[in-house]
């Protein structure tokens, strides 16, 4: 048997782009019988746990709640993992955040066992002070190539894109009843006090998808439609009421599935130049790159997007036949085999 922790941590988002892509691996990693797949939460998501219910997994939580209480608990969690690990067989550490990295290089340095292999699942930069902990990794898998990511040790598995191709190609849209969209986590990471910023200059029609702690500065009037959290079931409906999706991240991302959603529905995509998916923007012309991190570039962007709005729309096609693949399941399996 090869003995498979998966280590997540929710205490930032209950469900975030990462996540799903978490649950996908447990997915395909189960289908193989030799495979004893553990998931361990660092955090506590009802929503995960919901998820990954019915399939032959171990699940368990720490519900850790920030940082401090992480670091604070972090000697506990060491223990009961170090205990669950049986090191007669070969095993994995598949941890997906960086707080699950910390946890694996602990328990790979105490274990002490060749059979053990630690597999790191990068959504985002590090930053500058703990990118060295990728060093610890065997492998480091990356779903999109980003500036100063990539080494000996990466390997390239893009995100499983989920949406079918939308039956909604090409249509030409009237300029002045565009709808802008937005749809991830409310929080200053993802860009959305930039967003709502912009929004106040002008007046087209929005609608918000997501949760977080700026959604209480959301301005409801006739102009902005907040549906809350939405399901999976419910994103299909989202992507076909919008005709932009503006992605303000402020962070690199390794990829972004929101923003690959859009793209399969024929949505352009408005974003800074940070990460992977201002790179696909340029290099499909789906889209505006944003000059700078400011209102005003945004706002900017939204309005040369909006002008363009057909010519990017239909440039959204070369993107869905290079990623449109079903070879997520194989690779993730391989990195495992």
């Amino acid at each position: 048997m090869t003995q498979i922790l998966i280590i997540e941590d929710t205490s930032r988002y209950e469900l975030g782009g990462g996540q799903r892509i978490t649950v996908e691996a447990v997915k395909c990693l189960v289908q193989n019988k030799k495979n004893r797949v553990s998931l361990y939460d660092l955090g506590k998501s009802f929503q995960l746990a919901s998820l990954v219910q019915g399939y032959d997994i171990f699940y368990d939580f720490f519900n850790i709640r920030n940082s401090l209480y992480f670091f604070y608990k972090l000697p506990r969690i060491v223990s009961i993992l170090l205990k669950k690990i049986d090191l007669d067989d070969k095993y994995h550490l598949y941890p997906v955040t960086k707080k699950a990295l910390i946890v694996s290089i602990i328990l790979k340095v105490l274990c002490k066992n060749k059979q053990g292999n630690l597999v790191f699942h990068q959504h985002s930069r590090l930053g500058f002070i703990f990118e060295w902990l990728k060093l610890f990794a065997n492998t480091v898998i990356i779903p999109g190539i980003i500036s100063n990511a990539y080494n000996n040790k990466t390997t390239v598995i893009h995100n499983p894109i989920n949406s079918e191709k939308s039956k909604y190609c090409c249509k030409l849209k009237e300029k002045n009843r565009v709808v802008v969209g937005f749809i991830g986590n409310l929080t200053h990471h993802k860009g959305f006090d930039i967003f709502l910023d912009t929004l106040n200059l002008n007046e087209f029609k929005v609608i918000i998808a997501g949760q977080g702690p700026l959604e209480n500065n959301i301005t409801k009037n006739g102009n902005v439609k907040y549906l809350g959290y939405i399901e999976n079931d419910k994103k299909r409906e989202f992507y076909k009421d919008i005709d932009i999706l503006v992605f303000p991240s402020i962070v690199e991302e390794t990829f972004s599935l929101v923003c690959f959603e859009a793209m399969f529905n024929y949505n352009p995509i408005v974003c800074f130049d940070m990460g992977y998916p201002s790179k696909i923007v340029e290099k499909y012309n789906i889209g505006v790159v944003a000059e700078s991190l400011s209102v005003n570039s945004l706002d900017a962007a939204i309005h040369e997007c909006i002008e363009n709005i057909d010519l990017y729309s239909n440039n959204c096609n070369k993107v869905i036949s290079d990623f449109d693949n079903n070879n997520f399941c194989a690779q993730i399996s391989s990195i495992f085999g």
